[in-house]
This record gives structure tokens, sequence and C-alpha cells, in this order.
């Protein structure tokens, strides 16, 4: 079954132009796949915490001696399960100083570790079509 995992991380609710053109593309989506699976994560409202020495040796080897709480390891499994379920997703970025926001480069740490990206015993990782919206500069 198709599924697209939305991403946004406009800091600014009303009047962001990545979150239109996200949306859009979310919307025209889902209308030509009224049955698909569809998960949203605003980044802006609900913010991945960014690593920790802990949270990084728990994504690095899960099973290790970490000392991340359980919260903080239930944040990885939880981002790092929405994106392997995923087949397509859609990043809706603007840019702030010239680089990505670091919401999402917070998220983007959870999922960039062999653990994350390659299933254990595995050769290879599972690549996925990924959508970018991005903007910069104002009205």
């Amino acid at each position: 079954m198709p599924s697209l995992l939305h991403i946004d991380t406009s800091i600014r609710r009303t009047s962001s132009t990545t979150r239109e053109l996200s949306s859009y593309f979310a919307d025209e989506w889902r209308r030509d796949r009224p049955d698909a699976v569809y998960t949203y994560r605003d980044l802006a409202v609900e913010p991945i915490p960014h690593l920790t020495s802990a949270v990084r040796d728990y994504i690095m080897n899960p099973d290790g001696d970490h000392g991340a709480t359980a919260e903080e390891r239930a944040h990885v499994d939880a981002v790092a399960a929405e994106v392997r379920n995923a087949p397509i997703v859609l990043l809706g970025i603007p840019m702030y100083n010239y680089t990505i926001p670091s919401t999402l480069k917070a998220w983007i740490d959870y999922l960039v570790s062999p653990t994350a990206m390659v299933a254990v015993g595995a050769e290879t990782g599972p690549l996925r079509p990924t959508e970018e919206i991005s903007s910069e500069g104002s009205r």
C-alpha cells in the first residue's frame, strides 16, 4: 500500500511558502491515492530533541549500555519507524541563514546511523524517494 511521510519544518505557522507548497503536494498525492497511508510530522510544533551523547550511543548500538532514557529511545525508534514505513518522504524545508532549520538537522541525526539505515544482517539499506520542497526569502 502506498504511504507518504510528510515533514514540515517552517517556524511560520501562517504565510509559509514551504508549508503551502508541501501541503499542496500532499493534498494532490492523497487525492490520487485515497486509500494510501499518510503520516504528518511538524518539526516546528513538535521538535525532535537534539542529540545527546546517550542518544547517539543508543542510535549506534541499541543493545549497548548507553544511558538513554525510555523517552529518548522512543523518540529515536519512532523517527526510524516512520521513515522505514513510508515509501515516499516529503520534506517542506525553508532556508534560514542559508541552511536548513535545526529541527530538520536533529531529525536527520536520528536517522543517519548504521542501525537506522541498514537492517542487521542486510547488505544495503532501503533508499526512499524523497520530495524536497524548499523556499527562501519572504513573500
